[in-house]
C-alpha cells in the first residue's frame, strides 16, 4: 500500500493515510466520504492512521489524483498474497476476486434481466418500507 502515489506536488497528508482511511470506508460499508468524515473524532483514527482523519474534500482530491498504475500494482500484490495463502477458492483452474465498489449507480426504478437485486429497509419520515435496489452489470 505504501507504493500508491498521487500527483500532488507537496502533500501535507500522505497518500497512504488517505488509502487506509478509504479501506475503512469500504470495510465498514459507510455510504460516503462525508459519513467517514463524521467519525473523525474517534480515537481509532489516531491509532490506525497515525494522523488525524483527512477531510472529505481532501480525500476526494487525493483520490482524483491517484496514480492508477501504482494502485493496480498494490491490488495485484494483495491478490497475490490471497492466492498464495489459498484464501481464494479455485474453481477448476478459474479463480477470481470481486472488489465491491460504491453503490452510486443503484436505482429503485429501472430494471433489466441482467440486474442484481438487494432489498433494504429505508426510513421515510415516520415509516419504514422495504425497497429493492437494482444494480446493472456493465
Amino acid at each position: 500500500m505504501a507504493s500508491i502515489t498521487d500527483r500532488r506536488p507537496e502533500p501535507r497528508i500522505s497518500t497512504l493515510t488517505v488509502v487506509k482511511a478509504s479501506m475503512v470506508l469500504f470495510w465498514a460499508r459507510m455510504g460516503s466520504l462525508n459519513a467517514l468524515e463524521m467519525s473523525a473524532a474517534s480515537r481509532f483514527w489516531k491509532h490506525w492512521l497515525g494522523h488525524p482523519m483527512p477531510s472529505a474534500e481532501t480525500m476526494g482530491v487525493v483520490h482524483s489524483k491517484m496514480d492508477a498504475g501504482t494502485l493496480r500494482e498494490a491490488i495485484h500484490q494483495v491478490y497475490g498474497c490471497l492466492k498464495r495463502n489459498k484464501a481464494l477458492p479455485d474453481n477448476g483452474g478459474i479463480s477470481l476476486a470481486i472488489v465491491d465498489g460504491h453503490e452510486s449507480h443503484a436505482s429503485y426504478l429501472r430494471h433489466c434481466p441482467g440486474c442484481l437485486e438487494r432489498t433494504t429497509a429505508v426510513r421515510l419520515s415516520l415509516s419504514i418500507r422495504l425497497v429493492t435496489n437494482l444494480y446493472s452489470i456493465a
